[in-house]
């Protein structure tokens, strides 16, 4: 009963925090994404995304999350970013890293602002085996 309580308290924290991190989204960027991806863990299929990043405070001290929606609208994934830096780019953009066939989205750049995802266990995994990096960019619109 008293795991039922903690993990109830726990899942009510998590949803305020998640409230309250969305209630300032300033950033959405469109995108057709043209291979399967890895956005954390999870593995994306192909095709057009909602990428929305939202702060708790100045996201460059604090960091941010980007919540991912499918085309339908649909929540796909919902990731933290390490904390952000400012961007002088005039087009939202998407930068994913490649290592042979794997695709792992990197960050998520809007007007004014870019958030960078954590690396995920397998990402370092590749990197400390040396296979060889490469990085794709995708301008939101393309």
């Amino acid at each position: 009963m008293n795991k039922m309580k903690v993990s109830l308290l726990v899942g009510m924290i998590v949803f305020v925090l998640g409230a309250v991190a969305y209630a300032g989204a300033t950033t959405v960027v469109y995108v057709k994404v043209p291979f399967n991806f890895y956005a954390g863990t999870e593995l994306m299929p192909q095709g057009e995304y909602i990428f929305e990043i939202g702060a708790m405070s100045s996201a460059t001290e604090s960091g941010s999350s980007v919540l991912i929606r499918n085309d339908s609208g649909t929540m796909a994934s919902w990731l933290f970013t390490r904390p952000g830096t400012a961007s002088l780019k005039s087009e939202a953009q998407l930068e994913f890293n490649r290592y042979g066939d794997k695709y792992f989205l990197n960050s998520v750049e809007g007007v004014g602002y870019r958030a960078t995802l954590i690396k995920t266990k397998m990402e370092k995994e590749m990197q400390a085996q040396g296979v060889a990096k490469h990085t794709t960019t995708l301008v939101s619109g393309d």
